[in-house]
């Protein structure tokens, strides 16, 4: 096991950076932009399930075809989360955000523009790559700036991500396609014949572009103003032993830690932790992401035969309580243990693809209430998962990144199978989730076993 230095060298950088250390005021004003950038970031990163029909009728294609940019997506954002391990050790980081979601807003714009498959293709990359570049800065940033008190923030971080999934699939829905007798009240009847006016999803987009300029402004705002200097890496390691309960660093356990095969800087326990939590990672993201992505197809492929507009009011009752979910999470987080919460999690996301798999096919109401309860059980899994392995590892940039690398790595592969059998078969997209929950299960129980035998937190 790896024993923390407790002094160190002091570099000139380092003295600045404590000199400059951020005050409370400070850390608030930076979290609420990191809040709202994540409102806006979580609305465009949700554009792409609701609006894959109408853009698959302008382009004149079939569900395989236009499914490819879930891959492009999910793959170009792996690109992205590999790259931020890379480049924020030496560009700052503040800075780099406001210019990643600059760079999302206009693809925003861009997109119902593309004349082309191929372009629009392209841009979904860009956004994927940006995306996947924000993801893990944020991530890592509010964890280095909040450190013991994390958990609530991470908590307020991925609740307002999903409240941006929920705005955006409202934002998109009065835009697409509906049939003849549609209301703007989610509908309770099937449909065949949607009529879409393609011009018309210049306005959702260009809606949350706007989101999206206004957080470029903000953090810009804040980094002129309010700038963020992060801790020298001896003050946080300082911080970890003062105040983790969890770390138990006794002679005993530095005689086995000497003992120990490593791996370059890693210690096997903390290399066998790091892959089962990349492991969860990539059977949580992939799931997740293929079920909001591809839960409009299945209505609309199902035997409801739902038209575009219904079938997306449907996933807006899923992001409506996975929103609520992620709420209700940042005040249990104080009350109960995130293991605990991460086993009813598991429950619901259960009994939520057995609804699926069983009847959502030919009713509406269990398709509603799968919806429903695939929220709820998505809502505080990424949260409460890295709460819980946060007490037991460092998070660094290297490590944020390959959480959303495996995440994305294995997100990419599920629409290239799904797509390809939604068409005639919509419910294969149960039996991929049925293979992410028992991944899911495995990774967890072992994690489980191995922090319960060994409370050590690595560094």
């Amino acid at each position: 096991m790896e024993q923390r230095k407790i002094s160190m060298p002091v570099s000139a950088s380092d003295v600045i950076r404590i000199n400059k250390l951020v005050t409370q005021k400070q850390k608030i004003i930076t979290a609420i932009g990191i809040f709202y950038g994540n409102i806006a970031f979580g609305c465009a990163f949700n554009t792409y399930g609701p609006s894959i029909t109408s853009l698959q009728n302008k382009y004149g294609t079939d569900d395989a075809t236009i499914s490819t940019v879930f891959s492009i997506l999910t793959g170009s954002y792996m690109i992205g989360a590999l790259l931020a391990g890379i480049i924020f050790n030496y560009v700052n980081r503040q800075l780099t955000i406001a210019v990643l979601l600059a760079s999302i807003a206009a693809m925003m714009l861009l997109t119902p523009h593309c004349p082309t498959i191929t372009l629009y293709f392209m841009t979904a990359a860009v956004v994927g790559i940006s995306s996947g570049c924000y993801d893990t800065a944020q991530i890592v940033w509010m964890m280095e700036m909040m450190q013991k008190d994390c958990p609530p923030y991470v908590q307020c971080q991925h609740f307002c991500y999903a409240l941006g999934a929920n705005l955006g699939s409202l934002i998109m829905a009065p835009f697409l396609g509906v049939q003849e007798t549609d209301t703007t009240s989610p509908p309770d009847t099937t449909s065949s014949n949607d009529k879409t006016d393609h011009s018309q999803l210049i306005k959702p987009y260009t809606i949350i572009a706007f989101m999206l300029i206004v957080s470029v402004i903000y953090h810009s705002i804040v980094f002129i103003f309010f700038r963020y200097h992060p801790p020298p890496p001896e003050m946080i390691e300082t911080e970890l032993s003062e105040t983790s309960k969890l770390t138990n660093f006794t002679t005993k356990v530095s005689q086995v830690a000497e003992k120990e095969s490593s791996f370059g800087a890693w210690s096997w326990p903390k290399l066998r932790m790091v892959v089962l939590i990349c492991c969860f990672c990539g059977a949580y993201q992939s799931m997740e992401l293929c079920t909001f992505q591809f839960f409009p197809k299945f209505g609309q492929n199902s035997d409801l035969h739902l038209s575009e507009s219904a079938s997306t009011y449907v996933l807006t009752g899923m992001t409506a309580s996975f929103a609520i979910g992620r709420a209700i999470s940042i005040i249990a987080i104080f009350k109960i243990s995130g293991q605990y919460m991460l086993c009813g999690n598991l429950v619901l996301m259960v009994i939520a693809n057995i609804l699926l798999l069983g009847w959502a096919r030919n009713s509406i109401s269990m398709l509603w209430a799968s919806g429903i309860i695939f929220g709820m059980g998505f809502s505080s899994v990424y949260a409460s998962f890295t709460s819980y392995v946060e007490r037991y590892i460092y998070f660094t940039n290297f490590i944020g990144s390959m959480m959303l690398v495996c995440g994305s790595g294995v997100a990419a592969i599920y629409p290239l199978i799904v797509g390809s059998f939604i068409e005639q078969n919509p419910i294969v997209l149960s039996y991929t989730s049925f293979f992410s929950i028992i991944v899911l299960i495995f990774s967890f129980g072992t994690l489980s076993y191995l922090t319960h035998k060994n409370k050590t937190r690595y560094l």
